[in-house]
């Protein structure tokens, strides 16, 4: 029985790397109008400060952190940029602030929430499930961009890394989500875009989880084995309810354009959807796809299977090669 639905925020409510290379550009080409140089240098003095940050960390407090987790401090701009300009011999007055609001303004300004969140979170609410974040990053930022993406409303806490010290995947991470979530592990949904942080992590403190892939994530680098277990979890949800009321619970149920596999190409096949008193139920998604115009169904995009999906939704096949930036 699910009560409570928990999403990550940057690269699954929003693509938080299309704006991030836009901020980063920007903050870049200010540090070569403020001091020369050329941004390319600013960019490559800027790409070690995460690590250095974490490097800097007392003894002490690195071993309190397994090997391979991040404190949240290292995601603080205002430590980066200053970081990056003592390396450079740069003076951090009145810059390390200045860059900061060009860094985060830009994306503030330029984000976009994944379409029809909005419409998921309103109905899930209707049906009395409770929503929450649980993101990697400092507090104040994360709050700043759900009120920009319009979601507040809809939340009912929202847990970031910084008020845990230890980021996802870490236990101690997903444990301050339980306690603020006040509902057993089993009871929550957490749904993220990054497999080991979101997906694994989740799942390995009991949580139910869905792996959100919108599009390629060269970051996601999955093993074949645990990819077609993700895909045997998201099978099990597409054939399953989503959002249904049963006896006043709230139970999760699917939606015919998110599982075209279930429902056949044109959804001319579904389940009835009738609660126990002959009614039919709306049909929610946790995700809404990409590509709906009017009131018909989606644009379609065709998937390696050789099925058709939507250009977006909750599934989990798409792996790529190469990194990313740390958020």
């Amino acid at each position: 029985m699910i009560r409570t639905v928990i999403y990550d925020l940057d690269d699954t409510l929003y693509d938080f790397h299309r704006v991030d290379r836009m901020a980063f550009d920007a903050m870049c080409r200010s540090c070569d109008e403020r001091f020369g140089g050329g941004a390319e240098r600013y960019a490559e003095a800027f790409a070690p400060s995460y690590h250095a940050i974490n490097a800097y960390l007392p003894e002490d407090i690195k071993a309190l952190m397994p090997e391979g987790i991040s404190s949240a401090i290292c995601h603080s701009r205002t430590l980066r940029i200053a970081h990056m300009l003592e390396q450079l011999g740069l003076p951090l007055f009145p810059h390390v602030i200045e860059l900061y609001d060009i860094y985060w303004n830009t994306i503030l300004d330029n984000m976009e929430p994944e379409p029809y969140i909005d419409e998921v979170m309103a109905a899930l609410k209707v049906r009395g499930l409770r929503i929450g974040i649980g993101s990697n990053m400092t507090s104040r930022i994360q709050y700043r961009k759900l009120q920009r993406l319009g979601l507040g409303p809809y939340l009912d806490f929202v847990t970031v890394s910084e008020e845990t010290f230890f980021d996802k995947p870490d236990p101690r991470f997903f444990d301050r989500v339980l306690l603020k979530a006040g509902c057993l592990p089993e009871e929550c949904l957490f749904i993220g875009d990054n497999f080991e942080l979101d997906y694994l992590g989740a799942m390995k403190v009991g949580m139910q989880a869905l792996w959100y892939v919108g599009k390629e994530k060269p970051w996601n680098h999955v093993d074949p084995q645990e990819r077609a277990a993700a895909r045997k979890i998201a099978d099990i949800w597409r054939k399953g309810a989503w959002v249904h009321e049963h006896h006043g619970q709230s139970v999760l149920y699917r939606n015919e354009w998110s599982c075209p596999q279930v429902c056949g190409r044109n959804g001319a096949e579904r389940d009835s959807g009738a609660d126990p008193g002959g009614k039919r139920q709306p049909e929610i998604p946790l995700f809404l796809p990409h590509g709906r115009s009017g009131n018909g169904p989606p644009d379609r995009q065709l998937d390696r299977s050789g099925g058709d999906r939507p250009a977006s939704c909750i599934t989990h096949d798409g792996n790529a090669g190469g990194t990313a930036r740390q958020v």
